[in-house]
């Protein structure tokens, strides 16, 4: 029997969370690198990321039923609605 390669997706939506997160960082040509914020919050496993067009929050919505908005830059949650 071989053991599935396929990680939970939990997991796998942590991971691409911390990864797009590392990518609010300002490109600054500078060679020292900052390492990726995680974003605490939701209880449940992570169904959606997405940026708004400025770049400067992040949106994500759980299977808890809450939608997060969150700072970029420092990965302060703003806001939380639930039910959604």
């Amino acid at each position: 029997m071989v053991p599935s390669s396929r990680p939970t997706k939990t997991i796998t939506n942590i991971a691409a969370l911390v990864l797009l997160t590392s990518l609010a960082l300002p490109l600054t040509g500078q060679e020292e690198q900052v390492p990726p914020e995680t974003l605490n919050g939701h209880l449940g496993a992570i169904t959606a990321v997405n940026y708004t067009p400025s770049g400067e929050l992040i949106v994500t919505s759980s299977s808890d039923t809450t939608v997060r908005l969150w700072q970029a830059s420092s990965g302060e949650e703003l806001r939380v609605l639930q039910g959604h």
